[in-house]
């Protein structure tokens, strides 16, 4: 019997050796638990021989981190009976390194449909994301000495209790008075279907959710509403107290108001529009709107990735475009823009090129380009697989191979005469142009 322990002695140590081997900076390496031999009915000095109870062996999970630098890119789990894992410590180093961040550390398929009844939190981690762990987490326990993150109840806040970053299975009535931020992926553990966010908060980080409401109240208080937000499948009123909001701070809106109240923003001519008041510049736009005549300017990403829209008429009226203004539009079929209509950079600068208005508009048909550009950068026809005919005014640069990913294009409208044309010096080194009508000296598409 002494040989038959010496011999799984030895076991365990081999098991351990394997899972330690060949670890180092961004590759896998084990964490502390390791496979152990727990015996029943043994004192660990008799032989237990005729008639004693068996030796019974078990495992404990094993855990694997891989790390890049100082973050955990990737948590597995080996040697797991059942779907819970009891504990999951974050270590506050790894061979030497300390250990800062953890990134989506949490998808890999050893992890699927499993619960973590406690993950622990050392004193070092300063950056915890939670993007990958819905309905995963049952609690979190923090060391006191971690400088950031402090758990009050069954919330993980930050030290001066003002901002949440994480919660499992409660309601937003339950949330402390004190928290004025809710951080990316805090409410993915809620429990609400209707959202209510308290008067309370002041700040929405983005993607502070996965779920999609139709019912959205946001209380006077609240005064930043960061992009991607919140998914919106119904209408929403944005109070008077909310003075930084982006084109998109919600996905899938279908209605949208401003509290006349509001300094900063309107509304108005119920438009369905959320309009900078003093710019006349719309920055939000909803599922159906209607356009004021006294808007003058379309700003970034103000109907950009979204799949509301199949036909986009500009009004004369307006004579500022912003960067990626219908980017992603994915259904759109149909622009109109006014001839002199002038594109601006990110940055409220002129710009001489597209700034990237139409990349990625899947099903764009035809596109008359305003007067205004004079340049084609390499990414303004990106992705417009749909696109059949084009117009181009007098252009001073075009880059190679911007119709290289215009698998439809097949006729060319321009201003230009051949000699301007080929003043240009288009670089086609993917062949394409072969297949592409240019008709010279057009005042617009036929």
């Amino acid at each position: 019997m002494k040989k038959l322990k010496l011999a799984i002695l030895l076991l365990s140590f081999a098991m351990v050796g394997v899972a330690a081997t060949g670890c180092s900076n961004n590759s896998t390496k084990p964490s502390g638990s390791t496979s152990k031999v727990v015996k029943s009915g043994d004192d660990g000095d008799s032989d237990n021989t005729g008639g004693g109870s068996p030796t019974v062996t078990e495992t404990e999970p094993t855990f694997s981190f891989s790390v890049s630098g100082s973050k955990i890119t990737k948590i597995k789990v080996e040697n797991l009976t059942g779907n819970e894992i009891e504990e999951l410590v974050i270590p506050d180093e790894i061979e030497g390194t300390t250990i800062t961040s953890v990134s989506r550390a949490f998808s890999d398929s050893s992890l699927s449909n499993k619960k973590i009844k406690k993950l622990v939190i050392g004193k070092n981690l300063t950056n915890m994301d939670f993007s990958d762990t819905e309905g995963k987490i049952l609690d979190i326990e923090v060391s006191e000495d971690n400088t950031k993150y402090v758990k009050s109840g069954k919330f993980l806040l930050s030290h001066d209790l003002k901002t949440l970053y994480w919660g499992n299975e409660f309601s937003l009535s339950e949330l402390p008075s004190t928290v004025e931020v809710l951080e990316s992926y805090s409410l993915i553990n809620m429990t609400d279907t209707t959202l209510n966010i308290p008067g309370h908060v002041k700040e929405l980080k983005s993607y502070v959710t996965f779920k999609e409401f139709q019912s959205v109240v946001l209380n006077e208080g609240l005064e930043k509403i960061n992009n991607n937000a919140l998914r919106v499948d119904g209408t929403i009123e944005i109070p008077a107290s909310v003075t930084q909001l982006y084109a998109l701070s919600f996905t899938g809106i279908k209605g949208i108001t401003v509290k006349a109240s509001n300094p900063k923003y309107d509304s108005r001519n119920n438009c369905n529009m959320v309009i900078e008041t003093a710019s006349n510049k719309v920055v939000l736009v909803a599922k159906t709107y209607v356009f004021p005549t006294s808007v003058t300017e379309i700003g970034v990403d103000a109907f950009a990735y979204t799949y509301n829209f199949s036909s986009i008429t500009i009004p004369s009226t307006v004579k500022k475009i912003h960067f990626g203004a219908f980017r992603f539009c994915y259904n759109l079929v149909s622009l109109q823009l006014p001839s002199d209509v002038e594109i601006y950079t990110s940055n409220t600068a002129k710009s001489d090129d597209l700034e990237d208005i139409i990349e990625g508009c899947y099903k764009l048909k035809s596109f008359t380009c305003p007067s205004t550009v004079t340049k084609i950068s390499s990414t303004d026809f990106y992705g417009l697989d749909a696109l059949e005919k084009i117009y181009l005014p007098v252009l001073t640069s075009i880059n190679s191979d911007v119709f290289a990913k215009t698998p439809q294009l097949k006729k060319i409208y321009t201003k230009m005469t051949v000699a301007q044309w080929n003043a240009l010096n288009y670089q086609d080194t993917s062949g394409r142009l072969a297949d592409i009508e240019i008709i010279f000296n057009a005042s617009s598409m036929a």
